[in-house]
């Protein structure tokens, strides 16, 4: 894997990068289970340093090819990509929230994508996105006192054989 690592210093130095590169993510092991594989990753676009805020401004387009677990079935299924990486990163805390705090002293672009396309992968993704039936459309919302009420009133159709059972019983036996 190719690593593109800026410390402050090199980004002083050149606030400006510009970026359209592929790379080979030789990672096996990510942060989210699902996610087995980066097969390919472009990323294309720029990274500036704003010395006065200190931010780091990322517009890149990333375009990748993954491998995540399918929900349903368990199988390793591809999924492409594309996103747009529009977000600002600084070395000290801020407290305004559309800046994220790196927390350490340099900024990794292939660490940072990364956690970028694991941000935007589904949740529970499946190839099977079928409707789910649940049932018929004659249901409603009742509260627990009516919900009571219905299982007060609601006769177990056992009882009724019995019963029929029971009356043909008397009149035979008349």
């Amino acid at each position: 894997m190719i690593i593109i690592v800026l410390t402050e210093k090199d980004l002083i130095a050149n606030p400006h990068y510009t970026i359209n590169d592929r790379f080979k993510v030789n990672q096996t092991s990510f942060s989210y289970e699902p996610l087995k594989a980066i097969t390919d990753l472009h990323l294309q676009g720029e990274v500036d340093y704003d010395q006065s805020t200190r931010v780091i401004i990322v517009n890149i387009k990333i375009v990748t090819n993954t491998m995540i677990v399918d929900a349903r079935t368990l199988r390793i299924i591809p999924y492409p990509l594309v996103l747009d990486w529009n977000d600002e990163y600084s070395f000290e805390f801020s407290e305004n929230p559309n800046i994220n705090y790196l927390n350490e002293n340099n900024f990794d672009i292939i660490k940072y994508a990364i956690d970028e396309i694991i941000m935007n992968i589904p949740i529970n993704f499946s190839i099977n996105d079928d409707t789910i039936i649940s049932g018929d459309s004659s249901w409603q919302v009742i509260s627990d006192q009516e919900l009571d009420e219905y299982q007060a009133n609601k006769v177990d159709p056992r009882w009724e054989e019995l019963k029929e059972q029971y009356e043909q019983k008397n009149k035979e036996g008349k």
